[in-house]
């Protein structure tokens, strides 16, 4: 007997590596290709249609120019300037102005926006509704490194929406004037008993009361004024001459009133270039307090094509992120899943991998009144793949202690009986002498797959009441391979398996055929196999694909090697190709291809 720590593993995988499986990653989202497909195509169309239903949003944008501000020569630019508004953060504090609420309050007042939201939306009622819709659809910001403020307005309606924009800057450029007088109008509101001196006493009052006397000629602007003093020396020439001339002449002299007409010219243009530049100096002062740096310089114009959505970018946007999150999905799936499915599965369960078997209609069962060997013969493609594992299973066994096999399971359902049936005939097409025992004498059903009667067999045999010879049964289409089937169910089948004549049934038969091959029950939960199991040379087990974990696989491997059983290899029945790696579907549709179009050459 080979111990269990011998079981022959010739395909066992190297250890992996810690690094990322790419092959593995790819495997796994082809074999969940359709769930990603689905997926990524439900929101392709999913957000087309959403997209479809939004409404179209047109961006209209007004340009305002700021400039700072320089600092006045007037001893009162505390009042005229706030102290902060040359400071970083003044083309900040601009943009917050243009979207506070007594701004976009006037706005809705002047174009009564309230009406125009509650139509677009019934929530809307009142002005703190507006205000917070009007909000969300205005964008300012500083233009690059210059001194202009681009306002967007965005609306469902073209039109509104350049009106919104101009409107709103128009307010933003007016509430500008008010605040270049915050400080003083502060001031008058916190002082009104002495809001008559600071007006009485500012510098333009001052201006108002002043007389051409002394006060006006001390005046820096009347004393550097070029003209007014090329004035005074005309005059000054002239009071000259009237003096020399008035100790000759008489003031009716025509001389005298020549002069003296000329110094009255001389004084009142004198008068009148003074009054000029108080003028000026007026004008200046009433400037300086009624100036605004702050302009529209471009209007908003009704825009001809929506900015929103950008149904392509969302759109694209949406399916992209779904085909992520599906393939991360698949992938996680993937990892989430221990079932026993490919041949990477069995290895992991560290078996030996003998062969996939697809799935084939009326295989399981006798199907339009077909038996088993009628259905491989009229598959060719089943008859390969049989015929690949028989390849495995004999490469996989020494001659001398390769000729009793057993095939079991993990649990019901899984195809054991089918798999024994396809090796029998695969081993007595190629010349071996082969007999199949259906051992699974709680639910026998390989009499069944060939179309033999199953009233005598197995168990009246290992009961005493038969001959083994007498309960053989050979097929007419395949005269090597003979069967014995289970008979009628005993009460006690496991007692029957461990008899000693059980022993020496198996030596009676051994001596006659090449390959003995045992249907039993399936191995998870009941004692038949195990009871077999140290008398065989080897056990096959056969999984469904994806039906049984992996760790089931592992407990079974682990109750065999305890009764000193051998395990040959794992076969995945019931094989999906198209869910199986990229590359072993692809050799599979190459040959099916190839195969075919030979056969239709052929025919």
């Amino acid at each position: 007997m080979i111990p269990p720590s011998q079981n022959l593993n010739f395909d066992q995988p190297p250890a992996k590596s810690e690094d990322v499986d790419w092959e593995a990653a790819w495997q796994s989202l082809y074999r969940h290709r359709w769930l990603i497909l689905t997926l990524t195509g439900v929101a392709f169309c999913s957000s087309t249609l959403l997209t479809a239903l939004l409404p179209n949003l047109y961006t209209a944008q007004a340009s305002i120019l700021v400039e700072r501000v320089n600092e006045t020569p007037l001893h009162f630019k505390e009042i005229l300037f706030p102290i902060g508004e040359q400071g970083a953060g003044y083309y900040e504090t601009k943009v917050a102005l243009l979207k506070s609420r007594p701004i976009l309050g006037q706005t809705i007042n002047r174009l009564n926006l309230i009406e125009h939201y509650h139509k677009r939306d019934h929530r809307v009622k009142d002005m703190q509704d507006a205000v917070k819709v009007l909000q969300k659809n205005v964008h300012a910001n500083v233009l690059g490194r210059t001194q202009i403020i681009k306002v967007a307005v965005k609306d469902t309606d073209p039109k509104m929406a350049a009106d919104i924009a101009n409107t709103l800057s128009e307010n933003f450029v007016r509430e500008a004037w008010r605040e270049r007088f915050f400080i003083s109008d502060q001031l008058l509101k916190w002082f009104p008993d002495e809001a008559g001196t600071l007006q009485k006493n500012s510098p333009i009052q001052q201006l108002r009361t002043l007389h051409t006397d002394e006060l006006v000629t001390s005046l820096p602007s009347v004393m550097q004024d070029p003209v007014l003093n090329g004035i005074k020396q005309d005059r000054m020439k002239v009071d000259a001459e009237i003096r020399e001339f008035s100790r000759r002449y008489t003031e009716e002299h025509p001389k005298m009133k020549e002069l003296r007409a000329r110094a009255n010219y001389l004084e009142s243009e004198i008068k009148a270039q003074i009054e000029k530049i108080i003028g000026g100096l007026k004008a200046g002062l009433a400037g300086q307090f009624g100036v605004n740096n702050i302009k529209i310089v471009e209007n908003a114009t009704a825009p001809t094509t929506p900015s929103s959505p950008k149904r392509l970018r969302i759109i694209l946007s949406c399916t992209v992120l779904i085909l992520a999150l599906s393939a991360w999905l698949a992938i996680f799936l993937e990892y989430l899943n221990h079932h026993v499915r490919t041949e990477e599965d069995v290895k992991r369960l560290g078996l030996s991998f003998l062969g996939y078997l697809p799935r084939v209609t009326g295989l399981e069962t006798a199907s339009n009144g077909k038996s088993l060997s009628e259905v491989v013969d009229s598959e060719a493609r089943l008859a390969d793949d049989v015929m690949n594992i028989r390849t495995a299973l004999l490469f996989s066994m020494p001659a001398e202690r390769g000729k009793l096999i057993m095939c079991t399971s993990s649990v019901p359902g899984e195809g054991k009986t089918t798999i024994a049936g396809l090796l029998g005939i695969s081993l007595a097409e190629s010349g071996f002498r082969v007999l199949l025992v259906d051992a699974d004498m709680r639910n026998s059903s390989l009499h069944k797959m060939f179309k033999l009667e199953n009233q005598e067999g197995l168990s009246a045999c290992l009961a005493g009441t038969l001959q083994v010879k007498d309960a053989i049964q050979v097929l007419d289409q395949y005269p090597s391979l003979h069967v014995l089937p289970a008979g009628k169910r005993p009460p006690n089948p496991a007692v029957l398996l461990g008899s000693l004549t059980m022993g020496k049934l198996i030596e009676e038969v051994a001596g006659e055929y090449d390959k003995i091959i045992f249907d039993v029950p399936p191995i998870l939960h009941i004692a038949d196999a195990f009871i077999l199991a140290e008398r065989m040379h080897g056990a096959v087990l056969v999984f469904e694909a994806g039906k049984v974990h992996q760790t089931i696989g592992k407990k079974l491997i682990e109750k065999v090697s305890a009764v000193h059983g051998i395990l040959i290899g794992a076969i995945i029945n019931r094989a999906d190709f198209q869910n199986l790696d990229y590359q072993v579907y692809q050799h599979y549709h190459q040959y099916q291809k190839y195969y075919h179009s030979t056969v239709g050459n052929a025919n």
